[in-house]
Formats: C-alpha cells, sequence, structure tokens
C-alpha cells in the first residue's frame, strides 16, 4: 500500500501543470511540440500562468490557464479555425505593435492603431500570416489582429 501511494505521489509530482487543469471536458492539450505551450504572466499579476493549444480531436483552440490563490481558472481565447493548418503559440517581446487597424488592412470598429507594452505579450499565429494578440483583464479577454 505505502508503495502505492508513494508512486501516486511521485507521479503528481512529475505531471506537467497544465495537464493537471481543468480543460472543458472533451478537450486535452495538444502533445509537447513547437508553438503548443507557452508560460508567462498572462493577466499582470505577476504570477506565471500558462497558455496552451488543445484539441477535441477535430478543432484546435487556445485556452489561458490562470494561476489564481484559489486553484487556476481556464478561459477560452480564440479557436484556430477549420482550414488552420498551422497554429502556435509564442510570447511577443515588451514594445511597440502597429495592428491590422493601424496598418488600414481592416475596419477599426474601436480596435486601437497600436499595442504599446512594457511587459511580453501572447500571441498566436495561423497559418504562418495571420497573428493575433490576447489581452486578459480579468476573466475579459481582448483580441487584437497583428495582420489579417
Amino acid at each position: 500500500m505505502r508503495i502505492v501511494c508513494a508512486f501516486f505521489v511521485m507521479w503528481a509530482l512529475i505531471v506537467p501543470a497544465f495537464s493537471q487543469t481543468e480543460l472543458p471536458a472533451g478537450w486535452r492539450p495538444i502533445p509537447k511540440q513547437k508553438g503548443s505551450s507557452v508560460r508567462m504572466d498572462l493577466d499582470g499579476d505577476g504570477k506565471p500562468d500558462q497558455a496552451v493549444l488543445a484539441t477535441d480531436g477535430h478543432k484546435q483552440k487556445a485556452f489561458a490557464i490562470i494561476a489564481q490563490k484559489q486553484g487556476r481558472r481556464v478561459t477560452e481565447l480564440m479557436e484556430c479555425g477549420d482550414t488552420a493548418a498551422i497554429c502556435l503559440l509564442q510570447s511577443l517581446p515588451p514594445g511597440r505593435y502597429v495592428t491590422a487597424c493601424g496598418k488600414q488592412l481592416v475596419e477599426c470598429n474601436g480596435s486601437p492603431e497600436e499595442i504599446v507594452s512594457k511587459t511580453p505579450l501572447l500571441s498566436m499565429v495561423i497559418n504562418e500570416n495571420i497573428e493575433v494578440v490576447f489581452l486578459l483583464q480579468g476573466s475579459d479577454v481582448q483580441r487584437i489582429w497583428l495582420t489579417d
């Protein structure tokens, strides 16, 4: 019995943190591949959070796993889309980024023309030519397109 208990304790310590979270039913993290997971402070509270790509066997979505005092909160960021051959998460360095609105690629409709950040930003690249930045504030997610 002690050996079984010791085994489960060791297994719990070895399993990556994101696999211990509660993704929505039917969704599972995509196995470790480049761009499938990014660990960084997503909500500006100074605690490390994680963004992961997950699949239900048919579609891919990005989820944010936010560290909180009482466990973690999982927030859906965006679906990669039915025609996405490539979907990658990445961390952008602090800096100034002109958005698709600022480049006049799309109508602005309230979107900013640029983003200026003093901290790293989470972005998702779809099919190597579409890039979206995610800004998290509380339970709200703002999606800002850098390219279209």
